[in-house]
């Protein structure tokens, strides 16, 4: 038993260091509103579809914005000195970002300002219809052609453009 013991301990410590690959911990910096840098890695958010930077659209309907731009602001606020935790998910083709516990891409849906993906959770589709029902950030703003922003954003993720 002692031998069989150490060899599972021996197995465990010789185990590829990939595993530990899995797993980002650290301070981020946001790169766009569904990318991450975090341990000199740029990791998608999981789950979600955001504006990359310098996607315009009408603010109220009338001011022109780098909705892009404001959505990276959005996950600068969520994570500013806050302790990140990343983890691979690939069911959902990205990272699940923890900031300080709180879900980094659930809280931009919350806001209004990214879209869950198809095989999301369920909550959070719940959170998106809360959000377009107030009227919150992005589901305020229109693409310069007047058609509702969110609703171009869903059609360039299946698409596959709103990808930066």
């Amino acid at each position: 038993m002692k031998t069989f013991s150490a060899l599972l301990v021996l197995f465990a410590l010789s185990a590829p260091p990939a595993l530990a690959r899995d797993v980002l911990r650290g301070p981020a910096e946001a790169v766009d509103g569904s990318h991450l840098r975090i341990m000199e890695r740029t990791v998608r958010l999981a789950g979600i579809a955001a504006p990359g930077l310098r996607t315009p659209c009408l603010w109220k309907g009338k001011t022109p914005r780098d909705c892009g731009r404001m959505a990276r602001a959005a996950v600068s606020d969520l994570t500013a000195g806050a302790r990140v935790i990343c983890r691979e998910d690939s069911s959902l083709g990205g990272w699940r970002c923890l900031s300080d516990g709180y879900d980094i891409s659930e809280g931009l849906i919350h806001a209004g300002w990214a879209r869950p993906v198809k095989g999301a959770p369920e909550e959070w589709f719940q959170q998106e219809r809360r959000a377009r029902r107030k009227g919150l950030m992005l589901w305020r703003a229109t693409t310069l052609d007047g058609e509702s922003f969110m609703e171009h954003l869903a059609a360039l993720k299946t698409s596959g453009a709103a990808r930066p």
